[in-house]
């Protein structure tokens, strides 16, 4: 057992820092661990991904990178480098880390949205939804695929299907605005305006002010011929769009 001068083992220091609470403490014991043993790679992982969660991306990368020097099959390792190259925009450089990921774990579901993200990012649409769909088939709960889907089929006009998946979101992942008011717009272009008005108010109440969101939901009430309904959104649209063009 490796020891420093206070009598501290490598793996003491590094069952201190999975007990911590305070991530500063824990790096710092991760890395007494990592110096006591230099081949301790999961104190070099721990030390990692507390860099990372102290946004400290580049150190983090190095950690990460050397984990993978000491155990080239460990998945999770690429995949939290992938992680924090994206944290410094680093998207198209995440791709090899991302595919190794997957290749050592092929059912690793968060790496496969992960790269599906990267290539929606590069407007590789296609491959985009093949991942996703691909997410899908081995968690078809997972929130971040779902939206990503839906986001596709929807801007390609396939309205039901797109329900379907920001449902999926809804269900699962956080409150979020883009969802309701996508998936309301959805249910506007076949004509469910009543359920369109459901998701744009709810779109409304987490950003009331605005403007666009409300003018869409105009839309849907004059459809329903909800005409003081309709006039009122379209003045406080108006109003909102006025004071934030940019909107």
């Amino acid at each position: 057992m490796i020891e420093n001068d206070a009598g501290n083992s490598a793996e003491e220091h590094y069952r201190r820092a999975r007990a911590s609470t305070n991530d500063e403490e824990a790096l710092e014991a991760y890395r007494q661990a990592a110096e006591l043993d230099p081949e301790f790679y999961k104190a070099v992982f721990g030390a990692g991904l507390m860099l990372q969660r102290l946004q400290r991306h580049g150190e983090a990368i190095r950690e990460f990178t050397r984990v993978i020097d000491l155990q080239p099959r460990i998945a999770e390792a690429y995949y939290s480098r992938a992680l924090s190259k994206r944290a410094l925009g680093f998207s198209i450089p995440s791709l090899p880390d991302l595919e190794e990921a997957i290749a050592l774990n092929p059912q690793y579901v968060d790496a496969i949205y992960l790269r599906g993200v990267a290539f929606k990012e590069m407007l590789l649409d296609e491959q985009a939804e093949a991942g996703f769909t691909e997410a899908l088939a081995i968690d078809p709960s997972h929130p971040g695929a779902a939206h990503g889907l839906a986001t596709i089929l929807s801007m390609a006009g396939a309205y039901e299907a797109a329900i379907r998946h920001f449902t999926t979101y809804i269900d699962n992942g956080p409150r979020m605005y883009g969802a309701f008011l996508l998936r309301g717009l959805a249910y506007y272009y076949i004509g469910q305006h009543t359920k369109a008005i459901d998701d744009l108010t709810e779109a409304i109440r987490i950003e009331p002010e605005n403007g666009a969101t409300y003018l869409r939901r105009w839309g849907a009430y004059r459809a329903l011929g909800m005409e003081k309904e309709a006039s009122a959104d379209l003045e406080t649209g108006k109003r909102l769009l006025s004071q934030n063009p940019k909107q």
